[in-house]
Formats: C-alpha cells, structure tokens, sequence
C-alpha cells in the first residue's frame, strides 16, 4: 500500500503580489495510483523513493503547460521526468487579477514513498505505463469529440479522465477501465 505520497505547494512567481492579485489554488492532485503508475523502473524494482519539485505555468483554465524539472533527489533516478507525467494530472483554479483569471507560475513538490516512512515498506509488484501526450496515428476529430463532450446538464467546463486501458501489438487501445473521472458523474468518463 502506499500512503502518505504526495504534497503540492503552488506559489505565485512574483515576490510582491499586487493587491488585486489572487494566486492560482490547487483543487486536484495525482492519487497514489497515479504516481504508482509514473514511478521509475528501476528505483520502483530496488524500492527507491525520491522527491521531485517541477514549475509549470498554471493557464487560464486551470491547467498546467510549459512544465520543467527545477529540482529532483536522488539525482538521475528519474524522479523529475516522472514528476513531469504527473503534472496533466494537477488541476488548480486559476490565479486572477481584478477578477479576472490569469496565467501564473506554480511550483509543485511531489514525494515518491513507499510506505508510511521514506525507504520503509515494499514496493507494489503490478507493473504500469503511464502515457503522457501520445503520439496518435489516428487522433479523434474535433467533430468526434464534440459528440462526445457531456451533454448540457453535465458540468460543462473542463473534466478529467484517467484510463486504464491496455494496447495491443497493433497499437489500439483495448479493455479500458476507468480509475478516475472529476467532476465525478457528469459525463467526462462515458465520453473517454
């Protein structure tokens, strides 16, 4: 089991906010089954954690983009490329000034631990990929994702979906099972 893994802190980029200025507010994080799923191979096999802090610029949308690695321990582990596959997951409400919403930097620190201490506790055995913006040789139309967005009713806006599905030789994507829809019950996860 893994507990205790993960702990996100967003700051703003500049030291002197102006008073109009709210920062962006973190409203969803990578689950335990998320980081499982990014965790090196090869610490993940020796029972290693790690710890990586990554900046991304947090959109008007409250989505992450222009991520990079600012620091990651132990050193050439892989922690901070696998802190980067994370950061699709993290959903803030977006910084604004005068009430209006903004793009702001934020900083995210995400722990790789096993167990309830760092370096104690076994490592899951089950083995994943996580696959962060694919390369598609067939993408879905605009048109077939607009039939597919939830209908009026839903949440509108902006959800969230993570899959587990499994891909066969040819590269299609079979037997998904949906781990997590937010919004939950809105109609993000029948879309997918």
């Amino acid at each position: 089991m893994i507990v205790g893994l993960l702990a996100a802190a967003a700051t703003a980029a500049a030291p002197a906010l102006p008073a109009d200025f709210t920062p962006a507010k973190l409203i969803r994080q990578p689950a335990a089954d998320d980081i499982h799923a990014a965790w090196p191979a090869k610490p993940k096999e020796r029972g290693i954690g790690g710890k990586a802090m990554v900046g991304c610029t947090v959109n008007v949308h409250g989505l992450t983009e222009a991520c990079h690695i600012e620091t990651e321990s132990p050193p050439g582990m892989g922690f901070g490329g696998a802190a980067l596959l994370l950061t699709p997951v993290f959903i803030y409400k977006p910084a604004s000034r005068a009430g209006q919403p903004v793009p702001a930097t934020v900083q995210m620190v995400i722990n790789f631990v096993w167990g309830d201490t760092p370096g104690e506790g076994v490592p899951p055995t089950d083995t994943f990929t996580l696959v962060n913006n694919p390369t598609w040789v067939a993408a879905p139309t605009f048109a077939a994702l607009g039939a597919a967005y939830p209908k009026p009713g839903g949440s509108g806006g902006v959800g969230v979906v993570v899959l587990r599905c499994r891909v066969v030789k040819t590269g299609r994507i079979r037997a998904c099972e949906l781990i997590r829809e937010e919004p939950e019950a809105r109609g993000f996860g029948a879309a997918a």
